[in-house]
């Protein structure tokens, strides 16, 4: 999950840039391939994809257990694994017993938390469009030529957010979320 939000973070950065060097040239090609050339980290991370493995829960669930084991094992070592998979049959079986299909088993209190589980999940992606940091993102452009910087100020002023915004999107995934969860 840090990957995916470092290389979203990147590519609009790319993207801010190769406007940059783009903003003199006004024919269809300096606004299509700033765009376009956001594809490489698409590309990178359907590329790093086939080396992913399939989620041990995911092989568990479906009856691979065995294989499950063994990403578990290739990723912890095997005591981490023989721990996991019992923890993962535990929850499995657990789920199972509390089956409800529906919009209303996402909110309904019980002994797996799903009330509590839905909420955080809907707070969390409200909280962060909360912020504005989208509408800031897209209109950024037109916000500083509302406030009279040139295109070259504004240009710069742009990729200089890109670089910050993805040097915290960096060390957040990276220090914060592989740190301390």
């Amino acid at each position: 999950m840090s990957l995916e939000l470092v290389f979203c973070s990147s590519g609009l950065m790319t993207a801010f840039w190769v406007a940059y060097g783009f903003r003199a040239d006004s024919s269809e090609f300096g606004w299509r391939f700033p765009l376009a050339i956001q594809i490489l980290y698409i590309l990178i991370t359907l590329f790093c994809l086939l080396f992913a493995p399939e989620s041990p829960r995911w092989l568990i669930e479906t009856g691979k257990v065995d294989e499950g084991r063994r990403v578990l094992t290739r990723l912890h070592g095997a005591d981490y694994a023989a721990a996991a998979v019992a923890e993962i049959e535990q929850a499995i079986q657990l789920e199972n017993e509390a089956a409800r299909h529906g919009w209303g088993a996402a909110f309904e209190r019980n002994n797996q938390c799903f009330a509590y589980r839905t909420v955080i999940s809907v707070g969390i992606n409200v909280l962060q469009q909360a912020t504005g940091v989208n509408m800031a993102t897209y209109y950024v452009g037109t916000i500083f030529k509302t406030i009279q910087f040139s295109a070259n100020q504004g240009g710069l002023a742009t990729g200089g957010l890109g670089l910050a915004g993805f040097g915290a999107c960096a060390l957040s995934c990276f220090l914060l979320m592989e740190r301390f969860g």
